[in-house]
């Protein structure tokens, strides 16, 4: 991870917390958390669903945040940081502990809603 003080999983937790609080607010920044955060993260866990559970658990949260609370920052993303939230919540709704499971399905039925809703 870029930042040694990011690598510590309440972190994630704290901008899942941001961006369910202040949403639309942080949307400019929104490339800026997905860079440092959650492909650092991505870098960590995509090798296998065992491995750094806390760290697995606040980068879903995070995500989940994103898809619900900053909708127009996430798809102002440049198209690869898109497609890492996409990876990040596949990671999500094929990981073996349910609770996980769920926020990555939950997520993705977010995420569906909103792309149907778009005229």
């Amino acid at each position: 991870m870029n930042d040694p003080n990011a690598r510590d999983p309440e972190v994630l937790m704290l901008f899942a917390t941001m961006i369910k609080k202040m949403g639309p607010s942080l949307a400019g920044y929104l490339e800026h958390i997905v860079i440092n955060l959650i492909e650092s993260i991505l870098g960590l866990i995509k090798d296998d669903y065992v491995s750094l559970p806390e760290f697995r658990e606040g980068c879903f949260k995070l995500v989940e945040m994103i898809v619900k609370h900053c909708t127009d920052g996430l798809f102002q993303l440049p198209q690869d940081k898109f497609n890492n939230i996409i990876l990040t919540i596949l990671f999500a709704m094929k990981h073996e502990k349910p609770e996980l499971m769920e926020i990555g399905l939950e997520t993705m039925h977010s995420l569906n809603l909103l792309v149907v809703s778009v005229p």
